[in-house]
């Protein structure tokens, strides 16, 4: 009997080790500590393909809602990647060309139809400018990789998968809409990659001639590797020791940004109904993108 019990504890500890090699922990860890930050959590879900029906798991969907019970919904979610790296630091290779405006990221985020209407809409909004969430760093990622390692580049796979599993995302949502009808869902997704490891950024040093590589809780890389997103998408890469800040800091400006969204979902709400945008306060900004929006664009041929 006792051999019995020893051979069932040996296994449950094996098992209990090929868990933590394999990330399962990094997952649950990171949805605690969004559901601590008030946010709603999904861990294991599935979008599909629109091309081919693929399924595509997300590691941990974690979303928050305008707290005003109305149409159309407005909400912002994280896709969330999460990486076990304990033995393989990952870095960042940073630029200050990679630099962006800040309307340009705003205007760029990754979005349903009617959230990228608001999110052009509010490219111009001085106080959407100042926030984080839409802030480029001095000297943004633009690639980077996962220290010794050959083969596979985690870094990019990481990056394309949770930039393309943000992009069905939100096309889930479009495909809700009824022909002719206003969208139902303002929504609009941040796509993060928590890695369980060490991050650094490696940036070059014209003073000493050289990279310089510093260690980092958060780094933020504007991304255009994914085939699915043909703009920019600025992937937040955070280790799991910061997520918990990275939050603290993030949360209030979600829940304002949820507020900004339902003020210009608003007004374009009252275009749709006119069907003109001349009312509509558009505030000048650098957006990186050439003509209106998709939901706009209707407005005005209609």
């Amino acid at each position: 009997m006792q051999d019995a019990e020893g051979a069932q504890s040996d296994l449950q500890k094996k098992v209990a080790s090929w868990l933590s090699t394999e990330g399962y922990p990094t997952e649950f860890q990171t949805a605690s500590i969004f559901r601590r930050h008030g946010f709603r959590v999904f861990q294991g879900h599935h979008v599909r393909n629109a091309d081919d029906g693929t399924p595509r798991e997300i590691d941990v969907l974690a979303h928050m809602d305008h707290a005003i019970a109305e149409r159309p919904l407005i909400r912002c979610e994280f896709v969330v990647e999460c990486k076990w790296s304990g033995k393989k630091p990952w870095v960042m290779f940073a630029s200050k060309s990679a630099r962006m405006a800040a309307s340009a990221c705003i205007s760029q985020t990754i979005s349903s139809t009617f959230g990228t209407a608001v999110m052009w809409h509010l490219a111009g909004d001085a106080e959407c400018k100042n926030m984080a969430i839409f802030r480029t760093p001095t000297e943004p990622g633009f690639g980077g990789r996962q220290a010794f390692s050959k083969g596979q580049d985690v870094f990019y796979s990481a990056l394309n998968t949770v930039t393309s599993a943000a992009t069905h995302r939100m096309r889930q949502y479009d495909k809700l809409r009824k022909p002719g009808t206003l969208p139902r869902f303002c929504v609009v997704t941040f796509p993060i990659v928590v890695v369980d490891g060490e991050l650094f950024e490696a940036t070059f040093s014209e003073e000493v001639g050289g990279i310089q590589v510093m260690p980092a809780e958060s780094a933020r890389c504007h991304w255009t590797g994914a085939p699915e997103w043909k703009l920019h998408s600025s992937i937040d890469v955070v280790t799991l020791r910061g997520l918990h800040t990275f939050l603290e800091m993030r949360k209030p400006q979600i829940v304002r940004l949820l507020e900004l969204m339902n003020d210009a979902a608003r007004e374009i709400s009252d275009c749709y109904s006119a069907k003109s945008i001349d009312k509509l306060k558009i505030k000048s900004g650098s957006r990186g993108i050439v003509g209106l929006p998709g939901l706009l664009q209707e407005i005005v041929s209609s």
